[in-house]
């Protein structure tokens, strides 16, 4: 069993919040969703869009690519260990924030902000959040509520 138990930790070491692949995000998220169905905790997803001044997504290329790596890297540090994130698209990132009420999703947004200006002056990101236990696996982005906070300049 230490065997085991040694093999599953070895990654344990990395700060920051926990990225993945989208593939195992959803598999994480399936697991959450069952485990908040019966402790009652609360939990939700926060997508995060890189656009430009007017609010137009960033397509592929160069820009995009920076702006990914320094969002990639705010996001690591404004998260807790414990929440998970994964590059949804080639231009938005999406969390899965645990133990969180809604108020709190916008004290995460401005964590992030705060990391991510200090790297990218002129890029502009538009958040999304969803509570888990209103998500409908049908049609998960239905349900998202735009925070209405776009931030730049």
């Amino acid at each position: 069993m230490n065997e085991i138990q040694e093999g599953l930790n070895q990654r344990e070491k990395d700060d920051g919040a926990f990225f993945c692949s989208y593939l195992s995000f959803m598999e994480g998220y399936r697991y959450v969703r069952r485990v908040i169905e019966r402790s009652g905790q609360s939990a939700y997803l926060l997508l995060c869009t890189m656009t430009d001044g007017k609010g137009v997504p960033l397509e592929k290329g160069e820009r995009l690519g920076k702006v990914a790596e320094e969002l990639e890297q705010a996001i690591r540090n404004s998260l807790r260990r414990g929440d998970m994130f994964t590059r949804y698209s080639d231009n938005q990132f999406l969390m899965l924030l645990l133990g969180i009420r809604q108020e709190d999703c916008a004290i995460v947004v401005e964590r992030i902000n705060g990391y991510f200006e200090k790297a990218s002056r002129k890029n502009y990101l538009k958040y999304s959040t969803a509570p888990i236990s209103e998500i409908r696996e049908a049609d998960d982005c239905a349900h998202f509520h735009n925070m209405d906070s776009m931030w730049g300049e």
